[in-house]
Protein backbone atom coordinates (compact mmCIF):
# COMPACT_ATOMS: atom_id res chain seq x y z
CA UNK A 1 0.00 0.00 0.00
CA UNK A 2 1.43 3.37 -1.00
CA UNK A 3 1.57 6.42 1.22
CA UNK A 4 -1.12 8.09 -0.89
CA UNK A 5 -3.38 5.04 -0.47
CA UNK A 6 -2.99 5.28 3.30
CA UNK A 7 -3.65 9.03 3.21
CA UNK A 8 -6.78 8.41 1.12
CA UNK A 9 -8.07 5.83 3.60
CA UNK A 10 -7.38 8.11 6.55
CA UNK A 11 -8.96 11.18 4.98
CA UNK A 12 -12.03 9.11 4.10
CA UNK A 13 -12.20 7.73 7.64
CA UNK A 14 -11.83 11.22 9.15
CA UNK A 15 -14.31 12.70 6.65
CA UNK A 16 -11.79 15.21 5.30
CA UNK A 17 -11.85 14.06 1.69
CA UNK A 18 -11.05 17.49 0.31
CA UNK A 19 -7.66 17.38 2.07
CA UNK A 20 -6.77 14.37 -0.06
CA UNK A 21 -7.97 16.06 -3.27
CA UNK A 22 -6.02 19.22 -2.42
CA UNK A 23 -2.90 17.18 -1.65
CA UNK A 24 -3.14 15.50 -5.06
CA UNK A 25 -3.47 18.95 -6.67
CA UNK A 26 -0.45 20.19 -4.72
CA UNK A 27 1.60 17.24 -5.94
CA UNK A 28 0.81 18.14 -9.55
CA UNK A 29 2.04 21.71 -9.17
CA UNK A 30 5.78 22.16 -8.56
CA UNK A 31 5.46 25.55 -6.82
CA UNK A 32 4.02 23.83 -3.75
CA UNK A 33 7.19 21.80 -3.19
CA UNK A 34 9.03 24.99 -2.22
CA UNK A 35 6.60 25.80 0.59
CA UNK A 36 7.26 24.96 4.21
CA UNK A 37 5.49 21.92 5.60
CA UNK A 38 3.33 24.03 7.92
CA UNK A 39 2.23 26.28 5.05
CA UNK A 40 1.21 23.29 2.95
CA UNK A 41 -0.78 21.80 5.82
CA UNK A 42 -2.41 25.20 6.35
CA UNK A 43 -3.44 25.34 2.68
CA UNK A 44 -4.86 21.81 2.86
CA UNK A 45 -6.91 22.63 5.95
CA UNK A 46 -8.09 25.96 4.52
CA UNK A 47 -9.24 24.13 1.41
CA UNK A 48 -11.21 21.64 3.53
CA UNK A 49 -12.75 24.45 5.57
CA UNK A 50 -13.71 26.37 2.42
CA UNK A 51 -15.35 23.31 0.87
CA UNK A 52 -17.30 22.56 4.05
CA UNK A 53 -18.58 26.13 4.26
CA UNK A 54 -19.64 26.06 0.60
CA UNK A 55 -21.36 22.72 1.07
CA UNK A 56 -23.21 24.06 4.12
CA UNK A 57 -24.33 27.18 2.24
CA UNK A 58 -25.62 25.08 -0.67
CA UNK A 59 -27.50 22.82 1.74
CA UNK A 60 -29.03 25.75 3.61
CA UNK A 61 -30.09 27.45 0.36
CA UNK A 62 -31.72 24.25 -0.78
CA UNK A 63 -33.51 23.86 2.56
CA UNK A 64 -34.68 27.49 2.45
CA UNK A 65 -36.92 26.72 -0.54
CA UNK A 66 -36.70 30.26 -1.83
CA UNK A 67 -39.61 31.13 -4.16
CA UNK A 68 -37.41 32.72 -6.84
CA UNK A 69 -34.01 31.07 -7.23
CA UNK A 70 -33.01 33.53 -9.98
CA UNK A 71 -33.55 36.73 -7.96
CA UNK A 72 -30.61 39.10 -7.69
CA UNK A 73 -29.86 42.45 -6.09
CA UNK A 74 -29.74 44.01 -9.56
CA UNK A 75 -33.43 43.14 -10.05
CA UNK A 76 -34.56 45.32 -7.14
CA UNK A 77 -36.15 48.63 -8.15
CA UNK A 78 -35.36 50.96 -5.26
CA UNK A 79 -37.32 53.84 -6.76
CA UNK A 80 -40.92 52.56 -6.79
CA UNK A 81 -43.38 55.02 -5.24
CA UNK A 82 -44.76 54.11 -1.80
CA UNK A 83 -41.82 51.80 -1.18
CA UNK A 84 -39.21 52.70 1.37
CA UNK A 85 -36.12 50.64 0.64
CA UNK A 86 -32.78 51.81 1.89
CA UNK A 87 -30.45 50.88 -0.96
CA UNK A 88 -27.32 51.10 1.19
CA UNK A 89 -28.89 48.80 3.79
CA UNK A 90 -29.93 46.23 1.17
CA UNK A 91 -26.42 46.29 -0.33
CA UNK A 92 -24.92 45.88 3.14
CA UNK A 93 -27.20 42.90 3.77
CA UNK A 94 -26.13 41.48 0.41
CA UNK A 95 -22.55 41.36 1.73
CA UNK A 96 -23.84 38.65 4.13
CA UNK A 97 -21.92 40.00 7.11
CA UNK A 98 -25.05 39.40 9.18
CA UNK A 99 -24.40 35.67 8.75
CA UNK A 100 -20.83 35.95 10.03
CA UNK A 101 -22.15 37.91 13.02
CA UNK A 102 -24.93 35.34 13.60
CA UNK A 103 -27.65 37.97 13.20
CA UNK A 104 -31.13 37.41 11.79
CA UNK A 105 -32.98 39.80 9.49
CA UNK A 106 -36.72 40.28 9.19
CA UNK A 107 -38.48 42.09 6.36
CA UNK A 108 -41.83 43.56 7.34
CA UNK A 109 -44.52 45.35 5.41
CA UNK A 110 -47.96 45.05 3.95
CA UNK A 111 -48.87 42.03 1.87
CA UNK A 112 -47.80 42.27 -1.78
CA UNK A 113 -45.59 45.23 -1.02
CA UNK A 114 -42.42 43.66 -2.38
CA UNK A 115 -40.58 41.91 0.44
CA UNK A 116 -40.00 38.69 -1.48
CA UNK A 117 -37.55 40.02 -4.08
CA UNK A 118 -35.14 41.63 -1.58
CA UNK A 119 -35.39 38.58 0.70
CA UNK A 120 -34.73 36.02 -2.00
CA UNK A 121 -31.99 38.06 -3.68
CA UNK A 122 -30.14 38.34 -0.36
CA UNK A 123 -30.88 34.71 0.48
CA UNK A 124 -29.56 33.52 -2.83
Amino acid sequence: MTTMDIIKELTDELAIKNVYQSLKEQQMQPEYSNLEFEKRVQLLLESESFERKNKKIKRLLNEAKLPDKTASIEDINFYIANRVLDKSLILELASLKFIENSNNIIFTGFTRNGQILPCTSIGK
